[in-house]
């Protein structure tokens, strides 16, 4: 199944503060059935990498209900505005296209080799 984002090549852990080396995504791995309101991992990877680049791999997400796709929207907003990486790779072209049709495949960073960047 394609990735919905081009991945960046694999980086090097991130250098001392302020060494111009670029910082290395911290991984979150989304289940079938992901739901934020019914696992509270999801909320506190996200809480506890806000100030860390993040890259949300949902190859195996069968079903992305409401919340999850509103906690994505929101933490790729916050992520933006602070200026920090936010992508999400491995959604299904299905998943995509219904993203897109609701207008929510851009400001989640899902068009093609687009991540969420500072505006």
């Amino acid at each position: 199944m394609p990735n919905s984002v081009l991945p960046d090549p694999v980086l090097p852990d991130s250098g001392p503060p302020d060494s111009g080396l670029p910082a290395q995504y911290e991984r979150l791995e989304l289940s079938e059935r992901a739901d934020p309101l019914g696992d509270a991992s999801i909320l506190a990877f996200l809480r506890s990498h806000q100030d860390r680049p993040v890259e949300v791999d949902a190859s195996r997400l069968r079903l992305a209900n409401g919340p999850l796709v509103e906690t994505l929207l929101v933490s790729a907003n916050a992520w933006r505005t602070k200026g920090i990486g936010f992508r999400i790779t491995g959604l299904s072209p299905d998943h995509i296209d219904q993203l897109r049709w609701l207008g929510l495949a851009a400001p989640l960073g899902l068009l093609p080799a687009e991540e969420v960047r500072p505006a």
